[in-house]
């Protein structure tokens, strides 16, 4: 019988000399580069990477903040008349595609009021998440809400995920797995609460609650969330109301929440971490503060510099950190005497080893002292490095 189809079947092999080995494809994988976006004061947004030195205008008129994806490869940006962020919008990092993907009216109005675009962050490259608040003559008030949109939906629309009272502000884990959000409360009459939820919202569950820190009379005080870099769980350090002394909360994504340690520390200076150790800013008798290096659970504390410090920032590796102090800002290390970078800005963003700062022009600066104006005038930007 012929061998012709399925020659498995009747159990006839053929042979065409010794079997081909397969060469291994070398895989080049991308340097990753530096891309910053920002706005200037007539509205206008620019975009600027490492490896291309000239800026380019993406976007004219009536921008407010911009917000890089992870990939660098899209910018999300608020817009509206006279600094009040009523729309959202995307564009390419190149300045094509440019897409509204909140108009203006799309977000309810409340309490006389017009809604505003708060919070801004991408889930991944083609995914954005907001929060809103409410715009009236007497100031601003926030909705508590989380929407998301998809870039690369037939027809990108805002989409509810929490309402207004049940979100807050929020963080994203590492990889877009899960939301951590947090909501403020108020002092002796409404708890501030944690919930995580998937990206979709259809699983939300509240995994801690807290005595709130505002009263009434103040401004809400959403206590900052961390994830842990592997996703696992999120740091809550939640402050007393009357005093310094810092509860760490750890929320685990599948489990409940649990103190993992104390500190004392201020409330502009609660703990920012890396995966296995802190930073956190506490008072000392001289009216300045002291920079305090710890372990992640607050254990094995040690001052690392004193005056008047502010902005301890962990950078990307986990192994150096930044920080201002007499009008300049430095880099430190667990063990190593700090030395300065360049001159202290009130914006800074950490992107990779690079210090993003603006002050005197916008300035990148690599933690081994390299430094690039980049432009002389800037209003708010953002700064990513990927491949």
């Amino acid at each position: 019988m012929l061998c012709v189809f399925a020659l498995s079947l009747f159990g006839c092999e053929l042979r065409f000399g010794a079997a081909p080995t397969a060469t291994p494809v070398a895989t080049t994988i991308p340097t990753p580069r530096l891309t910053v976006a920002w706005t200037e004061a007539n509205g206008d947004l620019f975009a600027w990477r490492e490896d291309e030195r000239t800026p380019r205008r993406i976007a004219s008129g009536g921008v407010i903040a911009p917000y890089l994806a992870p990939d660098g490869e899209q910018v999300a940006f608020t817009r509206g008349t006279q600094g009040d962020p009523v729309s959202l919008w995307a564009v390419g990092i190149d300045g094509t595609g440019a897409e509204e993907l909140v108009t203006a009216g799309d977000i309810p109005a409340q309490r006389s009021g017009h809604a505003e675009i708060a919070q801004v962050a991408w889930l991944d490259d083609q995914t954005v998440y907001f929060n809103t608040r409410q715009r009236a003559d007497s100031g601003a008030v926030n909705d508590d809400t989380l929407y998301r949109v998809a870039l690369d939906a037939a027809n990108p629309v805002p989409e509810l995920i929490l309402p207004s009272g049940a979100g807050g502000n929020f963080a994203i884990a590492p990889g877009g797995t899960a939301i951590a959000v947090i909501s403020a409360g108020v002092y002796d009459t409404q708890k501030g609460r944690v919930s995580l939820l998937d990206p979709l919202g259809a699983r939300v569950r509240e995994a801690l609650t807290f005595t709130a820190i505002n009263t009434p009379d103040e401004a809400p005080f959403y206590p900052p969330l961390d994830w842990s870099a592997d996703s696992a769980f999120v740091r809550i350090a939640i402050p007393d109301h009357d005093g310094d002394r810092v509860t760490l909360w750890r929320a685990a994504s599948n489990g409940a929440a649990q103190i993992f340690g104390y500190v004392t520390a201020t409330r502009d200076g609660l703990p920012v971490w890396s995966d296995g150790h802190m930073l956190y800013l506490q008072a000392n008798p001289t009216g300045g503060f002291d920079l305090i290096s710890a372990d992640a659970n607050g254990e094995n504390a040690q001052v690392y510099a004193s005056g008047a410090i502010e902005r301890p920032r962990w950078l990307a590796d986990g192994d150096y950190f930044v920080y201002a102090l007499d009008g300049a800002l430095w880099i430190g290390q667990r063990g190593d005497s700090p030395r300065p970078l360049n001159s202290a800005a009130e914006h800074m963003i950490v992107a990779g080893e690079w210090v993003i700062t603006a002050q005197d022009g916008l300035r990148a600066t690599s933690i081994n002292g390299e430094s690039v104006l980049i432009t002389a005038t800037a209003t708010s930007f953002d700064a990513v490095r990927a491949p």
